[in-house]
């Protein structure tokens, strides 16, 4: 019995090409370093130990961490058992940061990451909700062909390979899970009364729970946080539809990066803005981030097939 023949073009062979042509690893590896290094820098700000990975310290309700917590609490290793969450959660991303053993590392990571909800949320915020769900697609990848400790040690061994190709459906949802994020957060936004005349970001500026800096911004220049206010709705509800031509995507992606850079500068978000730009690999072009490390591949022979 012989396999029905697929068809070479039409809607069909569209949505297989869209989902599933191949194109080179590197913006996948250059993904795993970010996220990881992130990661690992996200568990480190989480310190002393004994405040956030401690049973004794910032915790978020009794009896959270699955219920773990109690158990732990009662057997008198608490300390020992922080530093080995916190150890542990370390090693993780720094492993899949580096590369290595990545197919381990990186469902390390995001375990990390998720065991990290469950034991304590209060001091987490958006980005490292992004960062996991990033992690889980790259999971089903294979982020470690080029880029890392395995692709070194594989040439070591004599092993010449320039990185399998791979699918691109998981840098397609990561796009549209960063679309999806922008989109909900405007639409979240239009409820607010101060995002819709206005003053959202005026408060924002002079709040400590947000100001990076204790200077309040001149009463003469409040048209700027007026307009970074519209300008922010405008941009993130507007963000899924300005990524359907290459030029609005390139304006859109452009704005992105200042207004998470402007963040950065002016407000206590964490690492939310970095994650959020780490993400931003995923709408480069695959094989224009592949010839900035190899000339092995060549373009794509339909650019039209890589319309994100």
């Amino acid at each position: 019995m012989t396999g029905q023949r697929l068809p070479a073009s039409g809607p069909i062979a569209a949505w297989r090409t869209f989902w599933f042509q191949d194109v080179p690893p590197h913006s996948l590896a250059l993904l795993r370093i970010a996220l990881g290094g992130l990661g690992a820098i996200s568990v480190l700000t989480l310190t002393p130990v004994e405040g956030f990975w401690s049973t004794q310290g910032l915790a978020p309700v009794p009896g959270g961490g699955l219920g773990i917590r109690r158990a732990i609490a009662d057997s008198g290793f608490d300390l020992a058992v922080a530093w080995g969450l916190f150890l542990a959660s370390l090693l993780a991303f720094t492993a899949a940061a580096l590369g290595y053993r990545t197919a381990t590392s990186v469902v390390a990571a995001f375990a990390a990451s998720v065991g990290m909800t469950y034991w304590n949320p209060l001091p987490l915020n958006g980005g490292h909700y992004v960062s996991a769900g990033l992690l889980f697609l790259l999971m089903w990848t294979g982020s470690g062909e080029v880029l890392s400790v395995d692709a070194w040690l594989r040439r070591r061994s004599g092993d010449p390979g320039r990185g399998r190709v791979q699918p691109i459906w998981p840098l397609r949802l990561m796009r549209f899970q960063i679309a999806v994020i922008y989109l909900n957060s405007g639409l979240g936004k239009l409820y607010h009364p101060a995002w819709r005349d206005g003053s959202a970001l005026h408060y924002v500026l002079h709040l400590n729970t947000f100001a990076r800096f204790p200077q309040t911004l001149p009463p003469e220049w409040d048209w700027v946080a007026t307009a970074g206010t519209y300008v922010t709705l405008v941009w993130e509800v507007a963000f899924p539809f300005l990524l359907f031509h290459r030029l609005t995507r390139r304006l859109a992606l452009l704005l992105g990066v200042l207004l998470h850079l402007g963040m950065a500068l002016t407000m206590e978000v964490g690492l939310f803005s970095w994650v959020m730009l780490a993400g931003y690999i995923a709408f480069l072009d695959p094989y224009a981030v592949a010839r900035r490390f190899t000339n092995y591949f060549a373009s794509p022979p339909n650019r039209s097939s890589n319309p994100l």
